[in-house]
């Protein structure tokens, strides 16, 4: 799984679109790889043999030498649990905090989840392996003796990561993105892209059967945001790796770690990384000296192309949320906090056109419309307010520029205003 992650470990799960995908490719892509026809596990290997074979077969596939012995530990479903659980330090614990902020005021999750808490059990209910890129450790899910089809993939998948950290350094890759939502999205997307396709490709060099697809009760009740953001990663990485760079292109996904993805819109639209669209630098205000001293910066990066369109398909149709949040040039968001409860965020869209800025401000004035309980108290030719009990948003283009505010009351907002828009 992915998402506001672990900087020091990549995980697979089948909470992630790996075992679609794998549907998917399967029927699109029907052809056997050559070069590689290892048996699969029997009862008569050991978990060393296992894991000879699997690295062999890895490394022959991806093209890459292990230039570092890597091991494998299996751990039960509760020592995985413990193992992943004590990895999520404070720092890990902090950010899921600030993401549960942000989402909260945008309404895309409900007040009362706990993200941490959502987080650690979709942990338990899901992750099948960890490869750590700090120390190096690699562990799959066991239960019992018997290695199978899923292991198999697991291992192929997290020793991919080894693979990647031995030769392009993702650890360094990720913790270059810290602090920008969307950058390391993006990061994650192209590791574990990469991770997905091998995967596939391993499954049919080996003829393995497809694991069974097990019960995520945990994944099915979580808000849609979070499926999603768990989903990116592999999916659209997986995507993006294909489409920009073919199956047998091992050599320009290499390339690719040399100058990795900064934003979602580039692994969702690949010729935009292909011709080197990068996001543009969007900064905004402080808001401090207005809001006062008992106000406070809580969270601040960039939401993205990808967040935008599942923040705008929360209440539009997926196809008009694509194209509102499409032409996306760059963003920047701060969420500010009081001693209590009050909540401000700050967000400034910078758009690729004025039709792309005016699309968004369109969509976006639809998603207010649809919301149950926001009333529109002011509108004009360039800028839409609702008021709803205790929140007050609002939204103004110029140009090829869009600027949101939410706040607790609409003069708050009046005094917001003009740092946005002036």
């Amino acid at each position: 799984m992915a998402g506001p992650n672990f900087r020091q470990a990549a995980t697979r799960g089948p909470l992630s679109a790996v075992i679609v995908s794998i549907v998917l490719l399967l029927a699109a892509c029907g052809s056997d790889t050559p070069g590689v026809m290892t048996p699969a596990s029997s009862s008569a290997e050991t978990p060393q043999q296992v894991l000879a074979r699997v690295k062999a077969d890895v490394a022959e596939l991806r093209r890459l030498q292990f230039l570092e012995p890597v091991e494998a530990e299996y751990l039960s479903a509760q020592e995985l649990n413990g193992y992943l659980f004590g990895m999520m330090g404070e720092e890990e614990r902090g950010e899921l905090r600030q993401l549960d902020e942000f989402l909260s005021i945008l309404g895309l999750i409900e007040p009362d989840v706990d993200l941490v808490e959502l987080y650690l059990a979709l942990l338990s209910e899901g992750v099948l392996g960890a490869y750590d890129t700090e120390d190096g450790r690699l562990v799959v899910r066991l239960e019992g003796d018997t290695i199978g089809s899923e292991q198999e993939l697991t291992l192929a998948h997290e020793l991919t990561h080894a693979l990647q950290q031995q030769h392009f350094d993702i650890e360094s890759l990720l913790e270059d993105a810290a602090g920008d939502l969307d950058r390391g999205l993006a990061v994650s997307a192209l590791a574990e892209g990469d991770a997905t396709l091998l995967e596939l490709r391993y499954l049919r060099a080996n003829s393995l059967p497809l694991p069974d697809v097990p019960d995520t009760p945990v994944y099915d009740s979580a808000p849609k945001i979070i499926q999603e953001l768990l989903l990116f990663p592999y999916a659209a990485g997986l995507q993006m790796l294909t489409l920009g760079f073919g199956e047998e292109d091992w050599s320009g996904i290499n390339e690719a770690y040399r100058d990795p993805p900064r934003s979602t819109e580039q692994v969702i639209h690949p010729a935009k990384y292909l011709e080197g669209e990068a996001p543009l630098l969007v900064t905004l205000p402080d808001a401090g000296p207005t809001l006062g001293e008992n106000w406070t910066p809580i969270y601040s990066s960039v939401g993205g192309e990808f967040l935008i369109r599942h923040h705008l398909g929360s209440q539009l149709g997926t196809r008009d949320a694509s194209e509102a949040a499409a032409g996306w040039g760059g963003d920047a968001f701060v969420l500010y906090g009081d001693a209590g409860d009050g909540r401000v965020l700050l967000w400034a869209f910078q758009w690729d056109s004025t039709k792309d800025a005016a699309e968004f401000f369109d969509g976006y004035s639809e998603l207010a419309g649809e919301e149950g309980g926001w009333i529109d108290t002011a509108a004009g030719d360039a800028f839409r307010r609702w008021n709803r009990p205790g929140r007050c948003l609002h939204l103004h283009r110029s140009a090829d520029s869009v600027a949101l505010i939410i706040a607790p009351s609409e003069e708050l907002v009046a005094k917001l205003a003009p740092l946005l828009t002036e």
